[in-house]
């Protein structure tokens, strides 16, 4: 996602993408079952939540470490 670090700054914008793709997760495993789209959503998800919140690319500079 380098080519959109500028864009995903906001906290915002990177939890209204974190808040589609854990809902399209929810959705999959409560009404729908697929697998594949299961798998792909939940991966999608953790990877968001590694990226956006716990990698720490995002700090802004008065953050305390």
């Amino acid at each position: 996602m380098a080519a959109n670090d500028d864009w995903f700054r906001p906290l915002y914008r990177r939890v209204i993408c974190l808040a589609i793709a854990a809902g399209a997760f929810a959705a999959e495993v409560i009404f729908f079952g697929e697998q594949l789209w299961m798998f792909l959503f939940g991966a999608i998800t953790a990877y968001g939540a590694y990226d956006f919140f716990l990698s720490g690319k995002y700090k802004t500079p008065d953050d305390k470490e």
